[in-house]
């Protein structure tokens, strides 16, 4: 039998439909398959299922099991399966008006992959139940999960399997809109345990939880993240954070992640930042910080804590960093008393213009780890020094102390207004008072403004006072040295312990 061509092409497209549409209907029925057992999909304006009660819903319970329904009316129960084939049902239990909300599935819930905004805005939840039965293992987005439930108190989420969980940003955060925060009443916030080497975006986290008192995050991998502005906003009563061991390699956004956090004592030991993270800190108002034996792989650490205007301590004993400048470094830091940088290492840091200009409120002053006569032996010459209104209006400091190795040459250093308006400024061991037309680095000595810190050492001279012999004096920090530069260190004090006696 002959066909025509026109016939022969009918023919085919026919077949080519049929064949798209078996391959449709099979790939739906896969994709309903796969997705059998696992809760749909809600988004924020959801107004349908359990989410028309929200206002009325005291808590929720996962279970894994589907009870009998056949007494619960048809308005209060629900098929929440992404399939649509009833794996997943959601059921409301009334007690005098207080609802108790179940989502149940056989073998437990599966979170779907987006589980976004699951519980946005129910202001009335005090208790989530049954967290081991919700399968979260193949979430990746849970932001807006808990948005606005203000009622909540205590949340212990350690249960939830946050591994391949890439957003978590405003997960608990108060509702913005409604100014909710003024009413949040969660104080304690369980999530040991969570892998979180995922995730990338943490912004507005725990955004106006104004009733969490401590969090310790310590454990957190946070490799990828790169996202946490106000992540920790309007935290009026946070008073203990623990970050430390937290490495930001990518971290690009941090805008006012402690904003308002002014009772805030915050643990960042080992800290390792890098690029501009170094940053994070800036215009924070968190009240004292410790990011001792911390990293800082950036060349600039200028304006680090800038403007942290209710920053009282700081810590930054043996920070590791290769910076060649720290200006503005704390910068109108106006309540700072105390800080400390014990083994700070400062020989290639050449610029510390205005480092504490503004600091009205600093008393005393231990700079007896600042090496200024760093020799640079690529360029066989030292570094040229900035220290331009590195102290400017330190109005309330008394006293600065240095050891033997700070050494300012004014030929190649700027010290204009190094000491401008530090009218308290006094050399205690000089006895010199402070002297309005004294004010640039001629005066940063310690015959003049500065004072001898312990263990100073002055000219070599012959010792014959044999009292003395057993005193251990520290020798010149080792910090950024090399092996044979320690070596050759230990050798010079060793002879000159030796020919002391």
């Amino acid at each position: 039998m002959k066909y025509s061509r026109k016939k022969l092409t009918k023919l085919v497209s026919i077949l080519v439909t049929c064949l798209l549409a078996v391959s449709v209907c099979f790939i739906l029925t896969a994709s309903a398959t796969a997705e059998s057992g696992v809760l749909r999909q809600f988004d924020f304006s959801t107004s349908d299922a359990f989410h028309a009660h929200k206002s009325n819903i005291v808590s929720v319970t996962f279970k894994d099991t589907i009870d009998d329904l056949s007494n619960i009316s048809e308005e209060l129960k629900w098929d929440v399966s992404a399939a649509g084939d009833g794996s997943v049902m959601a059921w409301i239990v009334d007690t005098s008006g207080a609802y108790e909300l179940f989502i149940g599935a056989e073998g437990g819930v599966k979170a779907n992959t987006n589980s976004s905004n699951l519980f946005n805005g129910f202001d009335a939840l005090k208790a989530i139940n049954g967290l081991e039965n919700f399968n979260t293992e193949n979430t990746t987005n849970m932001s807006y999960m808990f948005y606005g439930c203000r009622l909540l108190k205590d949340l212990n989420l350690s249960a939830l399997n946050v591994q391949n969980v890439k957003n978590i940003s405003s997960m608990l955060s108060a509702d913005r809109d409604t100014q909710s925060f003024v009413n949040m009443e969660l104080k304690t916030l369980d999530i040991t345990g969570w892998n979180t080497a995922n995730l990338t975006d943490i912004s507005e986290f725990l955004y106006g939880c104004t009733s969490l008192e401590t969090l310790d995050l310590s454990a957190w991998n946070t490799k990828k993240l790169e996202k946490m502005n106000l992540a920790f906003a309007n935290c009026i009563n946070l008073k203990t954070l623990n970050i430390s061991t937290w490495d930001l390699p990518i971290l690009a956004e941090y805008t006012e992640s402690f904003k308002q956090c002014n009772q805030l004592s915050l643990n960042a030991q080992k800290i390792n930042l890098y690029q501009s993270s170094y940053q994070l800190f800036k215009e924070a108002d968190m009240a004292k910080i410790d990011i001792s034996s911390g990293k800082i792989n950036s060349s600039t650490m200028n304006s680090m804590f800038k403007d942290c205007r209710n920053l009282t301590e700081a810590v930054l004993n043996n920070l590791s960093t290769s910076a060649t400048s720290t200006r503005s470094m704390f910068e109108n830091c106006t309540s700072l008393t105390s800080v400390s940088f014990e083994n700070f290492n400062t020989e290639k840091i050449s610029d510390m213009g205005c480092m504490f200009r503004n600091c009205s409120n600093l008393i005393s002053l231990n700079l007896s780890s600042f090496v200024l006569d760093y020799y640079d032996e690529g360029t066989s010459r030292y570094k040229q020094l900035n220290l331009e209104s590195m102290l400017e209006s330190c109005t309330s400091l008394r006293e600065i102390f240095v050891r033997e190795w700070w050494v300012v040459d004014t030929s190649r250093t700027n010290g204009h207004n190094m000491f401008y308006n530090c009218s308290s400024l006094a050399g205690v061991q000089s006895e010199i008072s402070y002297n309005p037309s004294q004010t640039d680095d001629t005066y940063a000595t310690v015959e003049h403004y500065l004072s001898k810190a312990p263990y100073y050492i002055d000219e070599p001279e012959e010792d014959e006072d044999d009292t003395n012999d057993n005193i251990i004096t520290p020798s010149r920090p080792t910090f950024g040295m090399t092996f044979f530069d320690r070596i050759i260190e230990w050798f010079k004090n060793f002879f000159a312990k030796l020919f002391r006696f």
